[in-house]
């Protein structure tokens, strides 16, 4: 039964069953949230809104005013809700240790971030398109909500700034969503839950040292004197800033500096540029994987190595890296195709090491975490801030090696930072 979507019952041909407008809008929010996520917001229209649900544009338009106030609404309802949320676990908890009180929210928190993987993606990633009055909406719930969590951190890593709390929080949403990404692989919800929820407490509990003053800029780089390269870099940049859809080669041929026929010398169009710049991330993240595990002498040594191989591609191709996992759906078959060999390799190379590591854990507990890990990393460099801190490298590798060995003590997981 799918009472929400209303399909539940229709005949072909059938017209779509009216649903009350309260039920409407959480329909539409629903199915929004996860047609951004899958396609980013620049990606997706109201009528492929429409489409998706089967209701045509001006009946959508009934409900709200256009695709961004549907963006708006997505963000402040997942925001209100975790306020709510937090609010609940810790009316309370005055008398509680700052750890125990963070420990409380992390359970609830975990269970709506679970059933709600879309929503919380779009909330952290896609609220950026929002106009200035409305990103301010948005500011003010964040804020509401980091005026209950960021104090209660602060207590338990005293030695943090507020700066640096944006990083705990970002890796543990993104490795939620990375759990939740594969939630219904051979995993029951229960365990689901149980390994996000250790992932967070792990995650939390790492003792980062303070943060430096400020980012490091990104440096330019040494120009590329192929027009082939000059092009390809160009278009990732602007595959990053305004995603695939929001892109044209004209766009493209005017950013390098070339006539608008020049970029067809080299790609046959936009959707060949992407598949190149997705291989070439796909054989860089292989590439390092395949040194690091030449290079291990036990499963201890392996899984070391891929961590730090991985956060170290990543580091070094954060545009190229976004762009692959956030526009990957715009590939052809042929190259979705070699992409998800890429990626199954990816998986079952890493969950071996880790379940021979952790013998605690299934293959399908092993993939989950793999995933999440991915998860963690990934949502860090959508923040470009966060990717250029000073120390980033050791400060993921800390929290990650935290969330895949999360009984590890501290000191254990220090002297591994330098492997």
């Amino acid at each position: 039964m799918n009472s929400r979507n209303g399909q539940a019952g229709r005949a072909p041909g059938s017209r779509r069953k009216r649903l009350p407008a309260a039920e409407r809008r959480v329909e539409i929010l629903t199915r929004s949230a996860r047609l951004f996520y899958q396609r980013g917001y620049t990606g997706v229209s109201v009528d492929d809104i429409g489409a998706d649900i089967g209701i045509s544009g001006p009946a959508l338009y009934r409900h709200f005013a256009g695709k961004e106030a549907i963006l708006l609404a997505i963000g402040v309802g997942v925001l209100d809700d975790l306020v709510s949320i937090v609010d609940a676990t810790l009316a309370d908890a005055a008398e509680l240790s700052a750890r125990q009180r963070l420990d409380r929210t992390i359970g609830p928190v975990v269970e709506y971030c679970l059933g709600h993987r879309a929503e919380l993606a779009v909330a952290l990633r896609h609220v950026r398109n929002l106009n200035p009055d409305r990103r301010a909406e948005i500011t003010r719930r964040r804020d509401e909500l980091g005026d209950r969590l960021v104090p209660i951190l602060l207590d338990v890593h005293p030695q943090l700034g507020i700066a640096d709390a944006e990083l705990y929080v970002r890796a543990s949403a993104g490795g939620v969503i990375g759990l939740a990404r594969v939630g219904h692989r051979n995993i029951p919800r229960a365990r689901l839950v149980e390994l996000a929820t250790g992932l967070v407490s792990a995650v939390l509990s790492v003792s980062l040292a303070p943060g430096a003053e400020g980012p490091v800029a990104h440096t330019i780089g040494w120009v590329r004197s192929s027009r082939r390269e000059q092009i390809l870099h160009t278009a990732i940049g602007l595959f990053r800033e305004r995603g695939f859809r929001g892109v044209s080669m004209v766009d493209i041929a005017e950013a390098v500096g070339v006539t608008a026929a020049a970029p067809y010398r080299h790609f046959k169009n936009k959707e060949d540029i992407l598949a190149t710049a997705l291989h070439r991330a796909g054989e860089r993240v292989t590439l390092g994987m395949d040194a690091a595990l030449a290079g291990a002498d036990s499963a201890d040594s392996a899984m070391n190595r891929l961590l730090r191989s991985y956060i170290d591609v990543m580091l070094e191709i954060p545009d190229l890296i976004v762009v692959a996992a956030a526009e990957q759906h715009h590939l052809g078959p042929d190259a979705q195709a070699e992409r998800q060999r890429k990626q199954q390799v990816f998986i079952e190379e890493w969950t071996h090491c880790l379940t021979t590591t952790r013998p605690d854990l299934s293959p399908s507990d092993g993939a989950a975490m793999v995933s999440a890990i991915a998860g963690m990393l990934n949502e860090v460099m959508l923040s470009e801030t966060l990717a250029a801190r000073p120390g980033i490298s050791d400060e993921l590798f800390q929290l990650c090696h935290a969330a895949l060995y999360p009984t590890v003590d501290d000191e254990a997981i220090g002297e591994t930072v330098g492997q």
